[in-house]
């Protein structure tokens, strides 16, 4: 193992905010130096964004089912000592859960057994412009912590929302972290990204380490049957009344009976279903995140809307 420090790169925010795009695009644009891993963290059960990421051709490792931010914390920690150990990166892109307290995240890093292998380098954090609106009425505390303690901003989707909710953002944003560098653009992010970035996280990132709230909690599935499509949309509308708890957000995919491959992307009370064509493996793959989730009547939701 080189003596060298690996440098390691947060790619932080909220749920659904556009993290493991942003890492696509990243390293799509070449925006690394010497070998690169991914470290990603799934807070449900089935690695989800790991599956994406590992299409860039770039290394992954994964921790699933809990956050590296609080009781995950000592996972994390020997995590990143068999990375140093067994694969010696030069750099090292971190996507923390979209629920982790970005100030715990941080101490970490200041552990010795960090330290002595790891320099942290930049944290970023990106917001969505359409959903921020939910994620302070959710946890206030949670959207704050993800901006104070970051270095860069960017605030992601502003196409698909009016400007007066994007500027009111901003001025939020400037409100909680004073001239932190905030960007609109993935051009100009990217750019900023190969220039550098000088570092404006809060300097009182060594307060108290936060508690876990126990707010928010995930239930996932794993089927080797697809869904029927119209009774999953009835479904989806029932999730949307709020029928099985808060759900703020699901990741997977599905089959369903003609044969065609869908991505399932929640976010808020919104939802998208991206054909991905005919696929080789029916198999069913879902993680919600929410609060006061109803596991056993969602579970029996959706094993009636499988196919025989």
């Amino acid at each position: 193992m080189s003596n060298q420090l690996i440098q390691v790169d947060i790619i932080s925010g909220f749920l659904g905010a556009g993290k493991t795009t942003l890492i696509q695009n990243i390293i799509g644009a070449g925006a690394r130096s010497g070998r690169l891993m991914i470290l990603e963290n799934e807070f449900g059960a089935i690695d989800v964004d790991g599956e994406v990421l590992e299409t860039t051709g770039v290394e992954v490792e994964s921790i699933i089912a809990g956050c590296i931010c609080c009781s995950g914390a000592d996972v994390l920690i020997n995590k990143l000592s068999e990375i140093a150990s067994s694969y010696a990166p030069r750099q090292l892109i971190i996507e923390p859960t979209g629920i982790a307290r970005l100030s715990d995240i941080r101490r970490i890093f200041q552990c010795k057994a960090v330290r002595r292998l790891y320099q942290l380098n930049r944290v970023v954090t990106v917001v969505d412009a359409v959903t921020y609106p939910i994620w302070i009425k959710v946890s206030k505390e949670f959207f704050n912590d993800q901006i104070r303690f970051s270095d860069l901003i960017y605030v992601s989707k502003v196409e698909d929302c009016m400007s007066q909710q994007v500027i009111e953002l901003l001025s939020l944003i400037d409100t909680i972290h004073p001239d932190c560098p905030v960007s609109t653009d993935i051009h100009e992010l990217l750019a900023c990204w190969n220039t550098g970035i000088k570092k404006k996280a809060c300097s009182s990132m060594y307060l108290a380490p936060g508690k876990d709230s126990g707010l928010f909690e995930t239930f996932s599935i794993e089927y080797s049957e697809g869904f029927n499509h119209s009774s999953l949309l009835q479904l989806l509308d029932k999730v949307q009344e709020g029928v099985f708890g808060s759900v703020y957000r699901i990741k997977g995919c599905f089959q369903d009976e003609t044969e065609t491959g869908y991505t399932l992307d929640w976010v808020g009370n919104r939802y998208r279903l991206i054909p991905s064509g005919s696929v080789n493996n029916p198999s069913t793959r879902l993680c919600f995140i929410g609060s006061r989730l109803d596991r056993e009547s969602l579970n029996d939701a959706l094993e009636q809307i499988k196919i025989n």
